[in-house]
């Protein structure tokens, strides 16, 4: 596999002992250049301002990993995702077939995929009735093949719904309000209720979000055999890989024996020593 890192700032050092045994590298971008003669160059105009929003940098990532999977198709992993077992890739071509049933489209990865998906995603999380849907779907992992409907339903409503959060709020309140991700989760959420099991698989939670949000600290916490031991084997069991919060828990330690220390310890691809507490 060809690994790329999209980075404007990373050093290409960092990666050395990766790219030693592998195709990884870091890839350098523009995102203008990549707008330029697209709908996408107006909103491109308007940086100036949008930069204004504390939170510019998140939507720019959000944005440019549609892009990419669109142009060239494949699979984007968020840097704080752990694969515990090969991903499933999106077929190169055709609808899905075998899903025709909406319910048979949340897939555990105990039962793979039985279907042919151009492009799948899974369910973060279940959410009060109050947001219009009982699941959110989340953007740190995708894979799509390259010219998707479904992504290019998102691009367009990326920048047809663009709107920049108030500055100042905290990642918290963020979630709390139900506007975090809202160019990200959220629109990915809604295009996926618009447009239906023909244009997108959508795995269940334990695939890809074994660890709840509101869980992600106690995945720190030193080992505790009631907490953890059920969590550990349904993630050996039944799940893709694990993203872990890094944004809600980067100022925790990880304790040495935690559940996040064992599956680092489990899917490490190049370590010698893991630091814990």
């Amino acid at each position: 596999a060809r690994v790329r890192v999209l980075s404007n700032t990373l050093q290409a050092a960092t990666l050395r002992a990766l790219s030693q045994i592998g195709d990884v590298a870091v890839q350098r971008y523009s995102l203008g250049a990549m707008l330029d003669g697209t709908r996408g160059s107006v909103w491109w105009s308007f940086r100036a301002v949008w930069n204004r929003s504390s939170y510019f940098a998140n939507h720019e990532a959000d944005l440019l990993r549609l892009l990419v999977l669109h142009t060239y198709g494949g699979v984007y992993l968020d840097t704080d995702v752990i694969l515990t077992r090969p991903l499933p890739l999106p077929s190169s071509a055709g609808p899905p077939q075998g899903c025709s049933a909406a319910a048979a489209l949340r897939l555990s990865a105990q039962g793979g995929l039985p279907c042919s998906c151009r492009g799948w995603l899974g369910i973060e999380a279940s959410v009060p009735r109050a947001f219009g849907d009982e699941y959110i779907v989340c953007n740190a992992v995708l894979a799509f093949g390259a010219r998707s409907s479904f992504l290019a339903a998102a691009i367009h409503a990326f920048f047809s719904e663009y709107t920049p959060f108030p500055p100042g709020l905290s990642f918290e309140q963020l979630l709390a309000a139900g506007v975090w991700g809202a160019m990200g989760p959220l629109l990915l959420t809604r295009i996926t209720r618009q447009l239906g099991e023909e244009h997108v698989c959508v795995l269940e939670q334990q695939a890809l979000y074994p660890i709840a949000p509101q869980e992600a600290a106690s995945a720190l916490l030193p080992w505790s055999e009631e907490r953890d031991r059920r969590r550990w084997q349904r993630i050996q069991e039944e799940s893709f890989a694990v993203h872990y919060w890094n944004a809600l828990t980067k100022h925790v330690p990880v304790a040495c024996g935690s559940l996040l220390h064992r599956l680092l310890e489990a899917n490490c691809v190049v370590c010698e020593s893991l630091q814990c507490v």
